[in-house]
């Protein structure tokens, strides 16, 4: 949703440029391409939920009492009601 905001707001800016100081036009060009470009990586950076089985899979390090390391895999989490 963000990104298409974003695609919409920048467009309409860049056709209105004119109406700017040269400081506003570079201005507006930068940071509504960035904000572009930032909800671009977001959405490319979401993980889907299908990948994970619909679970969030959490990886925990765990300290036993004779304090070696022991790796431990928990399925679920939080949102799913169970720990």
């Amino acid at each position: 949703m963000w990104l298409v905001f974003n695609v919409l707001h920048l467009s309409y800016h860049m056709q209105h440029l004119g109406m700017y100081g040269t400081r506003n036009q570079v201005l507006n060009v930068v940071t509504l391409t960035l904000l572009v470009l930032s909800s671009a990586a977001l959405l490319g950076a979401r993980t889907p939920r299908a990948a994970t089985g619909g679970h969030m899979v959490m990886y925990m390090i765990r300290m036993d009492r004779a304090g070696a390391d022991r790796n431990t895999v928990e399925e679920g989490g939080p949102s799913c009601g169970s720990r």
